[in-house]
C-alpha cells in the first residue's frame, strides 16, 4: 500500500520524533477521549487538523504508526536511516519514481527537471504535453519528496549557482546511498 499525504519536511529528523512522541502510546489509544489530530496540535510545532493528519498519514508509511479502530498509535518499528528510506521508497506515492529519476540521471537536477523526466516516463509520450505547463500541485509533492529524500538522507541537495549567461540558484538533487 502506498500513502499520498506527505507533509512540509522539517529540519531536522529530531522534530519527526517529537510528532512520533505526541502520538498515542498503544495503551492509551483505548481511551475513547484522544483525539490525535488535537494532540498532535498542542504538542509539536503542526498547526492545523489538515497538517496533523497529513503527519499521522505519512508516519503510517513509514510504520512510525499504526491505524487502530480508536486512533493512531506508536509502533516499536525500527527507525534507523536505511529503514526509513526503504520505507520511504515503496510506501510513499511517488518517491520510488522521483529517486529512480535522480538514480538513472547521474547528474544533479532540479525539481522542475524531476516532474518532467516522471511525467516523460509516466506518459511514454514527451510531445504530448506542454513542459510549460507543468502542474503547481505535482511540483510541490516533488519538492517535498525530494526534501524528504535528503532529510531520510537518500539524495543531497546541491545548491544552484551562476553559471555562464544564467544566475539559476534553485536547488538541484541527486542521488547519495542507494538502499536497493
Amino acid at each position: 500500500m502506498q500513502f499520498k499525504p506527505i507533509p512540509e519536511p522539517p529540519s531536522d529528523l529530531e522534530t519527526v520524533g517529537d510528532v512520533r512522541a505526541a502520538t498515542p502510546l498503544p495503551a492509551e489509544s483505548r481511551r475513547n477521549d484522544i483525539d490525535c489530530c488535537a494532540r498532535l496540535i498542542d504538542e509539536t510545532h503542526i498547526r492545523s487538523r489538515d497538517d496533523a493528519g497529513d503527519w499521522l498519514t505519512f508516519l503510517r508509511a513509514l510504520e512510525l504508526v499504526r491505524s487502530e479502530p480508536h486512533g493512531y498509535v506508536r509502533t516499536s518499528e525500527g527507525r534507523s536511516p536505511p529503514t526509513l528510506r526503504e520505507r520511504f521508497r515503496e510506501r510513499v506515492y511517488g518517491s520510488a519514481a522521483v529517486l529512480d529519476v535522480l538514480e538513472e540521471h547521474g547528474e544533479p537536477l532540479d525539481a522542475r527537471a524531476v516532474v518532467e523526466r516522471t511525467e516523460d516516463r509516466s506518459s511514454g509520450d514527451a510531445g504530448a504535453r506542454d513542459r510549460n505547463s507543468t502542474n503547481r500541485r505535482e511540483f510541490d509533492r516533488t519538492e517535498r519528496i525530494l526534501e524528504w529524500a535528503v532529510l531520510l538522507g537518500a539524495i543531497e541537495r546541491v545548491e544552484g549557482k551562476q553559471t555562464g549567461d544564467s544566475d539559476d540558484r534553485r536547488p538541484r538533487y541527486r542521488t547519495l546511498v542507494s538502499d536497493r
